[in-house]
């Protein structure tokens, strides 16, 4: 049985019910064994409180996609305003640690180098560890358009991605685009 994959339109996922039975939400997360789906809720929770901030609901979500050949799935992948922001939740996590900050690094570059809709789109990897204490960061992007790891306790993922989208301009990405030469 492959791994479950959801997607969905922001504007769509943030206004979901968690409860709510039959949705294709809940579904994603009942797939998961037990503990796994609690995990899945509270990452699901936090994503969409944060998206619902968003000032424009415009662009799309996947949540536990494959990274291109690296045997690694992605929380989540959110496709806003033209950027790219590849998303690592460790829900209780104290701690940004060195090796989920170079996973999170790993899968955005692997998305610029292997998913040709990212080829020459700005990629934001960013590392959520809801326990940490909240840290600043300068924004640092390499020549090939793909930022350092971004590190926060979700709680301003809203903030974070709409500072990116109002400072690095770019063409929409459609999910229908992004999931056709995937």
């Amino acid at each position: 049985m492959s791994a479950p994959v959801y997607s969905s339109s922001i504007y769509d996922f943030s206004r979901l019910n968690l409860t709510g039975g039959e949705s294709a939400l809940a579904a994603f997360i009942n797939q998961f064994a037990k503990n796994e789906r609690a995990k899945w809720q509270k990452k699901v929770a936090l994503l969409q409180e944060q998206l619902q901030q968003l000032p424009h609901l415009s662009g799309s979500l996947l949540l536990n996609l494959e990274a291109p050949r690296l045997n690694t799935r992605c929380d989540a992948v959110i496709l806003y305003r033209g950027l790219v922001f590849v998303v690592c939740l460790n829900m209780d996590a104290a701690d940004y640690s060195a090796e989920s900050i170079e996973q999170s690094d790993n899968q955005a570059r692997s998305f610029k180098q292997h998913h040709p809709i990212c080829a020459d789109k700005f990629i934001v990897p960013v590392l959520l560890a809801t326990a940490a204490q909240p840290q600043g960061s300068a924004i640092h992007v390499s020549q090939d358009l793909v930022a350092d790891t971004m590190c926060d306790t979700g709680a301003h993922l809203a903030l974070l991605i709409e500072h990116f989208a109002n400072q690095y301009k770019a063409d929409e990405i459609t999910l229908e685009d992004w999931q056709q030469v995937s």
